[in-house]
């Protein structure tokens, strides 16, 4: 203990045997049973040593008493960002309460917490452990943006599927009003049918599909169907939204028209074993429909998201639903672009694509090939830039980390590696200004062969 009040530091601001001690005292269960050891782990919270000062706040049993301690030390302030950064991650191991909350509140205010990625990180999850009494502090008017931004993460998840998409895990919906939310394209004039997206099944669960041109909106419980329809035939593309609201009501609207609503019992009590999917469903005993042939649909399907927001929870800031519905202009099915990769060549399918200035661009990247490929959209003229970068990060050894995509401000967009016989979806915004801009997958080797140009026009 003795040691552990040291308060010198030597020529780089260390004071190794306090901080050893500090650990000794915890590893022996003496912070929590003696008073003058807990004293002197809380004076140490104050020392000279940020790496002390760390060390103090990790080791600090759970109790409020420490939490109090933890909270007037000036920790949540620290100089030292390593040392903010552990009291962050410290305040997650306590039980959610009010003066924490207030503290954190403060916290939002500091803009260094909010982009340090690590200490923004480790704030959301403190608040996240502080959750209810943060939300009723930070409801009040005159909050941060940052805290405002963190309420709407903390009161809506969401989750974007591809066109054919089968999630390893079942999000929780329980009591949460879902949105969902997908933009359709008619494909070779064929009628609509098939699963768009759903979770779980027909004995309790949620789904949008189609069936002979039509378009449902359906929720399962308890042996009871509830079910929206759409109005006549639907057009060639258009945007679909589907909700369920925390009093049970349902609404399908079509390029922000209402199709009609109807009333579910509820919001689900629990969330629906079976995962969350798009663009096929599972087999006869698990299929929310009878499809005829098949349930993979024979529409295209993008930008497909399903938003979960906590009941009776919102923020402001939140995504404004209402001014969509408003003006359904604002959510108009994008340009969409097709590419593939061409099987074994190491090429895209197409060496020209062309898109409007500024225009919202859906981009889809089939890889049928053997090998993973990505699909980087940059700057013009910067090919070789790109391609040069790419060949360096292989001395790095995290380059699969991050996917063989360079952190140069030349690249623009970008897919990660697909899977063979995988797709993946890119959203982006074209430039305005007009030109030809280099797409090019940067997988060791492949730059050089694999590469094409997207022309943005007036």
């Amino acid at each position: 203990m003795r040691i552990a009040s040291d308060s010198k530091v030597d020529k780089i601001g260390l004071n190794a045997p306090a901080i050893h001690a500090l650990w000794t005292l915890q590893g022996l269960n003496l912070i929590g049973e003696r008073q003058d050891v807990a004293d002197a782990v809380i004076a140490a919270l104050g020392h000279p040593s940020a790496g002390v000062r760390k060390a103090a706040i990790q080791v600090l049993p759970i109790a409020e008493k420490f939490s109090d301690a933890l909270l007037n030390s000036g920790v949540l302030a620290d100089t030292n960002l390593n040392t903010r950064l552990a009291a962050f991650v410290k305040l997650t191991e306590y039980p959610a309460s009010e003066a924490v909350a207030e503290a954190l509140l403060e916290a939002t205010n500091d803009s260094a917490n909010e982009h340090d990625r690590w200490l923004s990180q480790a704030l959301f999850a403190a608040i996240a452990s502080h959750e209810d009494p943060f939300f009723q502090l930070a409801s009040a008017p005159g909050t941060g943006s940052f805290a405002r931004r963190t309420l709407e993460s903390l009161a809506t998840e969401e989750y974007t599927l591809g066109r054919r998409s089968r999630f390893p895990f079942s999000p929780d919906v329980s009591n949460k009003e879902i949105h969902l939310q997908m933009e359709i394209q008619r494909r070779d004039n064929h009628p609509y049918n098939g699963l768009i997206v759903g979770q779980g099944d027909k004995t309790g669960g949620y789904a949008v599909y189609a069936k002979n041109n039509r378009l449902f909106f359906e929720i399962f419980q308890h042996g009871q169907t509830a079910t929206v329809t759409s109005r006549g035939n639907l057009p060639s593309e258009f945007v679909a939204d589907a909700r369920l609201a925390a009093d049970g009501s349902m609404e399908l609207l079509i390029n922000g028209a209402s199709q009609g609503s109807a009333k579910a019992m509820h919001l689900f009590t629990q969330s629906p074993a079976l995962n969350l999917r798009s663009g096929e469903d599972f087999g006869e005993s698990h299929a929310f429909a009878d499809y005829g042939e098949s349930s993979r649909f024979t529409g295209n399907a993008n930008r497909i998201t399903v938003r979960l927001s906590k009941a009776n929870r919102s923020a402001t800031g939140a995504h404004d639903d209402a001014a969509a519905d408003a003006d359904p202009a604002a959510s108009l099915p994008s340009e969409r672009i097709e590419l593939k990769a061409v099987k074994d060549i190491m090429q895209y399918d197409k060496k020209l694509i062309t898109v409007p200035a500024g225009k919202r661009i859906t981009l889809v990247f089939d890889n049928p090939d053997g090998m993973q490929h990505n699909l980087l959209i940059i700057q013009p003229g910067t090919l070789d830039i790109v391609g040069k970068a790419a060949d360096d990060m292989l001395r790095s050894s995290e380059a699969y980390e991050k996917q063989y995509i360079p952190d140069i401000p030349e690249v623009l967009h970008h897919t990660p590696l697909v899977n063979p016989g995988e797709s993946y979806t890119l959203e982006f915004t074209a430039p305005t200004e007009p030109g030809d801009y280099p797409y090019v997958c940067t997988f060791p080797g492949h730059w050089r062969g694999m590469n094409g140009i997207m022309r943005v026009v007036k």
